[in-house]
């Protein structure tokens, strides 16, 4: 598909991905209300039918957990997808339940490009590419999709790999993983940032609790009177040599 007139290639594809973007979201949400009709009629969930628009597509394995209620649930956390990405600035996700839905509207978005063929499969794939390493503050609900990582949140030796979530260190620190997030990607808090993943060592926890340490006038005091004390016992022992 040729650009509009005035639109540079680059802006108009990234105006076709906005713009698919906000017609998968609206596209899921009109197939859930078709799923939780099912789910209603039947009283059961999704791992005793088949058929689901959108329930199909979340992690398998918790097939069991998908009934009414789940759905409901779950048509909430997408419609506030769709708030977010009609807002002016992006508010992070606040759910894991959050994070598949906009998963989902994602894959939707790309399948309507590249099933069109409005742009090309490697063209779309690049363009969501910066958007999700923005969007999500981890993969954790990419890894739901595999069964190899069932478990995982109890094995000690990889989460000491990986080092501390976001979530994790947000409780710890008694604040929300929203705002932590939110510096994060910032640039305001030293991280790990792999495979979008967002993580923290322990040495990195403590810098952030240092760099928001507060010390009174008398503690302040003492510390600059000790740090000049330490440099004139430098400058003597300079002089002795």
């Amino acid at each position: 598909m040729q650009p509009c007139s005035g639109l540079s290639t680059s802006t108009y594809s990234l105006r076709l991905a906005a713009g698919a973007l906000m017609f998968a979201s609206t596209y899921v949400i009109d197939e859930l209300f078709q799923d939780l009709k099912t789910l209603a009629g039947d009283g059961g969930t999704v791992a005793d039918g088949d058929g689901f628009f959108v329930l199909d597509d979340l992690p398998e394995r918790f097939a069991r957990h998908y009934g009414a209620r789940f759905a409901h649930k779950f048509l909430v956390a997408t419609v506030s997808i769709t708030g977010r990405l009609s807002a002016q600035q992006w508010a992070p996700l606040a759910s894991v339940a959050e994070a598949l839905a906009l998963h989902l509207v994602v894959e939707r978005a790309k399948w309507v490009l590249i099933d069109h063929e409005i742009l090309a499969d490697g063209q779309v794939r690049n363009l969501y590419a910066d958007f999700q390493d923005a969007a999500f503050d981890d993969i954790d609900h990419e890894l739901l999709y595999q069964a190899q990582a069932d478990g995982f949140e109890d094995d000690d030796d990889l989460n000491a790999q990986l080092g501390l979530a976001v979530a994790e260190v947000a409780k710890r620190l008694r604040v929300s993983a929203r705002w932590l997030g939110n510096q994060c990607r910032s640039g305001l808090v030293e991280h790990v940032f792999l495979a979008r993943k967002r993580s923290f060592t322990e040495d990195q926890v403590q810098k952030l609790l240092d760099a928001y340490t507060v010390t009174t006038p008398k503690q302040a005091a003492r510390d600059k009177s000790t740090r000049r004390i330490a440099a004139r016992v430098r400058r003597d022992r300079t002089g002795l040599r």
